[in-house]
């Protein structure tokens, strides 16, 4: 706004969101939490001068976790389903929303859903599931300029790079015995990357291994 930039971050010591711009002082975005809760926050991206991100929250021994929006003034959920969430990605005309999300007792290399949802006065509405299930695990949603939806699945039994578009038709784009994903040991990863000229950046290979490599998607 105005021309200045601004840098969100998590504060380790009280887990506040904080925003800053440059040679300014840090100021808190979210409360002071009750001294017998827990509230955790990650992956955020920026959505119409708000910060969207996955909140977990501890409260009286139970664990619940949301994707949140956080304004100066306010904190909505927007999605509370699953048991846990990641990659939160807008698409590039910022009319829809996809994230992983799974539900325990599964782990996210055994199965995992890839959701969208539309958005509309910053809330989500006809959340769908575009890909994944119990037995398929589905990694890094990323969107293309035509509305494509690229991601790494695990359904031919190794994570490799596939694409959804608009018309909702799967195809796996490279058929390779190597992994494209990673386990999500952590949040805030992006594995793959969607280039100007509409090329796929990512990385394959053994985990201790790796290969960056450039893919042509057409």
């Amino acid at each position: 706004s105005n021309g200045k930039s601004f840098l969100y971050f998590v504060n380790k010591s009280d887990q506040r969101i904080y925003v800053t711009e440059v040679g300014g002082e840090p100021q808190p975005i979210t409360p002071i939490v009750p001294a017998d809760e827990i509230h955790r926050y990650a992956e955020m991206i920026y959505v119409n001068g708000e910060i969207w991100c996955v909140r977990e929250k501890h409260e009286a021994g139970v664990v619940s976790r949301s994707i949140v929006a956080i304004s100066a003034n306010e904190i909505r959920v927007l999605d509370s389903n699953s048991h846990f969430y990641a990659h939160l990605r807008v698409s590039l005309d910022g009319s829809q929303l996809a994230w992983v999300c799974w539900e325990h007792p599964q782990m996210p290399w055994d199965g995992t859903e890839i959701k969208v949802a539309d958005i509309s006065n910053g809330a989500l509405s006809n959340s769908r599931v575009v890909a994944g299930g119990i037995e398929e695990s589905c990694l890094g949603p990323e969107w293309a300029n035509d509305g494509t939806l690229y991601y790494i699945s695990d359904q031919s039994g190794w994570w490799n790079l596939w694409s959804l578009d608009k018309a909702g038709a799967k195809r796996q784009i490279i058929k390779d015995e190597s992994e494209w994903g990673y386990p999500l040991w952590w949040l805030g990863f992006r594995f793959i990357q969607v280039l100007e000229d509409g090329k796929i950046f990512s990385s394959r290979g053994p985990v201790d291994s790796r290969s960056l490599v450039i893919v042509d998607p057409v």
